[in-house]
C-alpha cells in the first residue's frame, strides 16, 4: 500500500511542479461562484526571477534573492545577480555583480556575511554591501563532493552546516558538515578560490534532504530514507549540541521518508514534523507527543496526512499547524486516491495532530509548496488559482484574490503587516515582488 499509493502522490507533485500555473488535469467538480477579494497593495518591485528554483530568504527586515527569468531548464542562464530588498517599502537596497551558476541557490545570512552555493563554490557576500568577500571551494577534487542538497544551509555558533548530497556512491560519507567562518582567510583575493574542507559532524550514509533547523545551540535534522518506498529502512531524526558535536537525542523513524525540503518547525518546547508522516516530539527529550503513522492508513479510505514534497513551511498560529500537500485535481487519475479525499490545504491541532479542517480549491488545481500566512484570524494561501483566503479556526472560505499569478510553489513572507509573494505574468515572463495588507 505504501510504494503503489504514496507513489502516485509523489509522482502527481513532480508532474506539477514542471508546469508554469498551468495545471495539467480538468476535473468536474462543480464550480461554486467563489467572493472575489480586491487586495489593498503596499507597494510592488519588478525582479528579474520569472522562474526560479531559488526560494528567497528571509532576514527580518530584510529579504535576499538571486535573479534570473527563464522558460525552462534549457534557456536557464549561466549567471544570476544576488539582491537586497527592504520589506517595509519594496526598495531594492543593492544588486550584487553577476554570480556564476544557475539560480538553483538559497541565501544563508551569517551577519555581517551573506552565503550562497553556486556549483561547486560557496562564496561570501558583505550583508551590508553586496560585494564578494571570499569564495570558497569545498572539496580539493573535480567531484561535487561536500555540496548541499538543493543548497540549503544554516548557520549558528559561528559555523555554517549542511546536509551533503546523497546521489552519488562516489563521494562518502553522507552526512551533516559543519565549516567554522574563522577558517576562511578575508585577506585572500575574493574571486580567487580558497579550499576548506568542510567537517564531517554526523555520518549517516543515507544523506540529508531536509533543511535542518537550529534552536539556540541545537540542530535538528532528518535524513532520508531511500528504502521508503520499499517498505524498509527508516529516516533518523537526530538532535544535535552544536557546542560539542554531540547528540543529545536521536530516533529511527519508519514512516518518514525524509525527502520534503522544509519538514521540521520548531514552537516552545516543540519539534514538530510533516513528512510523509506527521508527528510532534518534546525538543529537549525526544518524548513522543503523537505520531500519525500514514504508511499504516489505508489511503483510499483516509485523508493523507503528510506534506508537500515542494514545501516551503509550516505555520504556527494559535494552537494550531497551518500546511500544504501534494494533492492536485488529477490525484484520482493517478492511482487510488478518491476524489473525497483530495484536499492540499491542511490545518490540524498542534497538540494531538488531529485534523480541523481541510480544503483544496475549486475546478482545476495544482499541487501547492507555498508557505501559508496566518494573521488576524485569516489563513491564506499561495495557489496555482490566487490567493486564498480562510478563516483561520473554521476553514470557511472567505474569498480570493484571483490577480495574482504563481505556480503556488513559491515562498511567501510577512512583515509588519504584509504577506510579500512574487507575483508572475506569464505573457511576458515578468515579476513583481507584492506586497499586501493582511
Amino acid at each position: 500500500m505504501r510504494s503503489r499509493i504514496i507513489s502516485d502522490i509523489l509522482i502527481g507533485t513532480i508532474c506539477l511542479c514542471m508546469v508554469t500555473a498551468c495545471p495539467l488535469f480538468s476535473v468536474d467538480d462543480p464550480q461554486p461562484l467563489e467572493p472575489v477579494l480586491t487586495p489593498i497593495k503596499a507597494w510592488e518591485l519588478d525582479v528579474e526571477a520569472y522562474t526560479s528554483y531559488c526560494y528567497p530568504t528571509q532576514d527580518g527586515r530584510y529579504l535576499y534573492l538571486t535573479t534570473a527569468s527563464f522558460w525552462n531548464d534549457q534557456e536557464a542562464p549561466q549567471t544570476v545577480t544576488l539582491e537586497k530588498i527592504d520589506l517595509a517599502n519594496g526598495q531594492r537596497i543593492w544588486t550584487s555583480e553577476t554570480v556564476p551558476g544557475m539560480d538553483d541557490t538559497i541565501v544563508c545570512p551569517a551577519s555581517p556575511y551573506l552565503f550562497i552555493f553556486t556549483r561547486s563554490y560557496l562564496r561570501c557576500y558583505s550583508e551590508e554591501s553586496g560585494k564578494l568577500l571570499a569564495t570558497i571551494k569545498v572539496n580539493d577534487s573535480n567531484e561535487p563532493q561536500n555540496i548541499p542538497w538543493l543548497d540549503y544551509i544554516t548557520y549558528a555558533t559561528g559555523c555554517l552546516y549542511w546536509g551533503t548530497l546523497e546521489h552519488s556512491s562516489s563521494f562518502e560519507p553522507k552526512g551533516l558538515v559543519k565549516l567554522s567562518l574563522n577558517d576562511i582567510n578575508f585577506h585572500h583575493p575574493p574571486n580567487e578560490p580558497q579550499i576548506i574542507i568542510p567537517e564531517m559532524i554526523y555520518p549517516t550514509g543515507q544523506g540529508i534532504l531536509a533543511c535542518p533547523i537550529i534552536d539556540q545551540d541545537t540542530l535538528y535534522f532528518l535524513t532520508y530514507n531511500p528504502s521508503f518506498m520499499d517498505n524498509a529502512g527508516y529516516s533518523q531524526l537526530v538532535v544535535l549540541n552544536l557546542l560539542e558535536d554531540s547528540v543529545k537525542w536521536k530516533k529511527n523513524l519508519p514512516s518518514m521518508y525524509g525527502n520534503i525540503p522544509n519538514s521540521l518547525l520548531i514552537h516552545e518546547d516543540t519539534l514538530y514534523i510533516i513528512d510523509s508522516s506527521t508527528a510532534a516530539f518534546d525538543k529537549n527529550t525526544g518524548i513522543e507527543k503523537y505520531l500519525y503513522d500514514t504508511t499504516k492508513m489505508d489511503l483510499s479510505k483516509e485523508f493523507y496526512r503528510g506534506g508537500s514534497g515542494r514545501s516551503a513551511g509550516i505555520t504556527y498560529y494559535e494552537g494550531k499547524l497551518y500546511y500544504v500537500n501534494t494533492m492536485h485535481s488529477g490525484t484520482p487519475s493517478l492511482g487510488k486516491i478518491p476524489w473525497e479525499l483530495v484536499y492540499n490545504m491542511v490545518c490540524i491541532d498542534a497538540d494531538t495532530g488531529e485534523v480541523i479542517w481541510k480544503n483544496r480549491p475549486s475546478g482545476t488545481f495544482g499541487s501547492i509548496g507555498a508557505n501559508p500566512v496566518v494573521a488576524n484570524g485569516r489563513a491564506y494561501f499561495l495557489t496555482s488559482n490566487g490567493i486564498r483566503v480562510y478563516e483561520a479556526d473554521s476553514g470557511r472560505l472567505i474569498g480570493v484574490y484571483k490577480d495574482v499569478e504563481n505556480t503556488g510553489l513559491d515562498r511567501t513572507f510577512t512583515y509588519n503587516g504584509m504577506m510579500i509573494f512574487r507575483n508572475k505574468n506569464k505573457k511576458d515572463r515578468s515579476t513583481k515582488l507584492t506586497a499586501i495588507r493582511i
